[in-house]
């Protein structure tokens, strides 16, 4: 671990790396739980180092130019695997590698940003988002039947992208209006590497 007096703020981190990546990247990351970082009284600094190593190993793809969809980032990669008693539905089992179930406790107090799946009986139900996953589904007891609940981290940026893809893919019941239509995010807009190869999984997968 560095010494307190190595870690540095984002702003410093991103300049460090001459600003290839912002400060309010940097920060993005770490609040989904992605990139290492430390916390020094609850702000958010940086080992430069191991910032810079993960950088390279996790944003830097080369693209060779005549295989573009080849050079796809690795960031989702960072999650940790489901554990041997976590089976997600059919639907998602082309993810598996990168679904979290709710129950692992080294999440129970971590506010993360990302798409979760309510599921009941092996169905995926229900498909939201939120910038503190944990808190949004407590939100739901009550109001939606599931008995099992998974989630993505996905940085901030892409939550609309992921998640309005996922429901328009998996079409779950909870994500639909009274007459029976998709109630979704629209596609539009920019969605970062990582995120796309996700949602492409799924669409593969359920094709």
């Amino acid at each position: 671990m560095p010494a307190i007096t190595e870690l540095l703020t984002a702003e410093d981190m991103s300049d460090k790396v001459k600003g290839v990546v912002s400060a309010g990247r940097l920060l993005e990351l770490a609040e989904s739980q992605m990139i290492p970082h430390y916390l020094v009284d609850d702000r958010i600094m940086f080992g430069p180092g191991e910032t810079k190593e993960w950088l390279n190993h996790n944003l830097v793809v080369r693209v060779p130019g005549a295989h573009l969809g080849d050079s796809i980032c690795r960031v989702v990669n960072v999650v940790e695997p489901l554990g041997d008693k976590a089976v997600p539905p059919v639907a998602l089992r082309a993810i598996a590698a990168f679904l979290i179930p709710m129950g692992l406790e080294s999440i129970k107090t971590v506010p993360f940003s990302g798409v979760y799946f309510l599921c009941h009986r092996g169905e995926v139900v229900y498909v939201g988002q939120s910038v503190n996953v944990l808190s949004r589904v407590g939100q739901h007891f009550g109001s939606k039947t599931f008995d099992s609940v998974f989630f993505v981290r996905i940085p901030k940026s892409d939550l609309d992208f992921v998640e309005g893809t996922f429901i328009r893919t998996l079409t779950p019941k909870y994500n639909m209006d009274k007459s029976g239509r998709i109630v979704a995010p629209s596609p539009t807009g920019y969605c970062s590497p990582e995120g796309e190869k996700l949602v492409g999984l799924v669409e593969v997968a359920v094709a």
